[in-house]
């Protein structure tokens, strides 16, 4: 059953989102169409307004009609994708998206893609090191970009007030943080993040996921992914695996390092010595 539905701009942003989240292990489509009965056979429907190029109201009107037709109490969560060089009508889509889900939910902004150059320092986008305004999309003959400030760019779009996390935010104990996400999504219905590694924006969906509020995540992908794989571990709280190790090799150390890193795991090192008993030991226990 659908759990996660995004709503891209473009075909390609949309097959882009499903590939990483097929990353996590859910299983996910891109859609031509909306659907006219509920899917069954996946997790994650994408869904294309083709709204880049067309005027902010058409954009608006688009993605107004593809939440009504893909909402449900079902969903776990919404994505509005955006480009990862800001283009398009990011404001008016978060606009539509905002206005026809719950009062209470508010859009996360976390727009750096690191493994593809895009980074968000003090508010500013660089592309593999170059001001957004100076890159090709600053040059793009349908919807260049005149400004390399996110918050400036989203603020001149959208309706709603907005506050932004910099780095020096983002870089305090995660208790602190969580407090501040807290405090500020009251006050406003969109938060605004830099990030420069994965690592930033995994503590960013990570400590986005204790907060109290539901969100829709705006990004061109990685934390949509992150955020999915955080209410993945909060869902299936009851669902545990056990592993037994007892391979030495380099490559098995090797795995169990990357496995750490990855996911949430205690790890307990046993001694074999204690699970044998002398012989006088077990004649003993078992009198």
């Amino acid at each position: 059953m659908v759990k996660y539905v995004i709503v891209a701009d473009d075909l390609t942003g949309s097959n882009a989102t499903c590939s990483l989240l097929k990353k996590v292990g859910l299983r996910a489509a891109s859609i031509f169409q909306l659907p006219k009965k509920r899917i069954e056979e996946m997790d994650v429907i994408s869904y294309s307004t083709d709204s880049r190029g067309v005027t902010k109201e058409e954009a608006y009107e688009r993605v107004k009609r593809a939440v009504n037709g893909l909402k449900g109490d079902e969903i776990l969560l919404y994505n509005k994708r955006i480009d990862s060089t800001l283009r398009g009508n990011i404001g008016a889509e978060m606009d539509a998206m905002l206005e026809q889900l719950e009062e209470n939910r508010i859009a996360v902004v976390v727009p750096s893609y690191p493994d593809s150059g895009r980074i968000v320092v003090n508010k500013i986008m660089l592309v593999n090191g170059i001001l957004l305004e100076n890159s090709d999309a600053g040059r793009d003959p349908k919807t260049p970009i005149h400004t390399s400030c996110v918050e400036e760019l989203i603020k001149k779009q959208t309706k709603y007030t907005s506050h932004y996390f910099n780095l020096e935010t983002i870089a305090k104990e995660e208790k602190s943080l969580l407090q501040e996400i807290q405090e500020q999504g009251k006050k406003n219905r969109i938060l605004i993040f830099d990030a420069v590694t994965n690592e930033d924006i995994i503590k960013i969906a990570r400590v986005v996921s204790q907060s109290d509020f539901k969100i829709i995540t705006v990004d061109p992908g990685p934390f949509t992914m992150y955020y999915a794989k955080e209410l993945q571990k909060k869902n299936h709280l009851d669902k545990k695996i056990l592993m037994v190790i007892g391979s030495a090799t380099e490559t098995t150390k090797k795995q169990i390092e990357y496995i750490l890193q990855q996911e949430d795991i205690f790890l307990e090192k046993m001694n074999p010595k204690k699970f044998f008993w002398k012989k006088s030991e077990n004649r003993k226990f078992r009198e």
